[in-house]
Parts: structure tokens; sequence; C-alpha cells
């Protein structure tokens, strides 16, 4: 097999583990929305007895698995790749804000308010 075959099965293979990676991120994500929305304790953490996940958490690996599962797609489209740049800005955003919220030592109640939403 030459080169520029045995790359382009490689490549195949991380995109197929990438979007297996996406989808498992989002499923446990959805899981831990799904334990702060139905108020289950053991839903809430991803490892039994393990200090529970931010909602805000949750919804940025749901956020980065839809840009990470939109960039492994075979053809992407302008629109999908504006929109896995957005997700991805939005992960960022999220990440920033928790950066300044600790160096405060301050909340901003996003993650109160999500918890209420729910």
């Amino acid at each position: 097999m030459g080169a520029e075959a045995e790359s382009a099965v490689n490549g195949g293979r991380r995109r197929k583990w990438a979007g297996v990676a996406a989808i498992l991120a989002a499923c446990i994500s959805v899981s831990v929305i799904a334990g702060w929305a139905l108020g289950l304790p053991w839903l809430k953490a991803v490892i039994p007895n393990a200090t529970p996940m931010k909602p805000i958490t949750a919804l940025g690996f749901i956020v980065a698995s839809i840009a990470l599962g939109v960039h492994v797609l075979p053809r992407p489209s302008r629109f999908t790749s504006l929109t896995a740049t957005v997700c991805a800005s939005i992960v960022v955003a999220i990440g920033a804000m928790t950066i300044v919220e600790y160096s405060l030592d301050t909340e901003f109640g996003i993650c109160p308010a999500l918890v209420r939403l729910l």
C-alpha cells in the first residue's frame, strides 16, 4: 500500500473515531443535563460518588460535540464549517467566563439560571 493510500485509510479511521468521541461526549453530557433536570444525583456525575458536573460544563461538552461532529463530516459545506466555528466560539466563551469567575471569586449567575431553567 502506498503512502497516499495509507494516509487516506488512516484519515478515514481518525474521522470515524472522532465521530464516535463526539457522540459519546454528547450522550454523557445529555445524561448529566437530564440528571440536573430530573433531580437525579447519580446522573449528575460521570463517575459514581464523584463531584457532579456543572450544567454549564455539560452544555459546553454538548456544543463541543456538535462542533466536532460537524467538522468530521465527509464533505463539509460553508454552513457546516460556520456551524463548527460558532460552536467552538461558544465553548471558548464558556471557558473564558469560567476563568473570569474563578479569578474574580464571583459568579455571574449563568449556571444557577441554567439549573432553574431545567
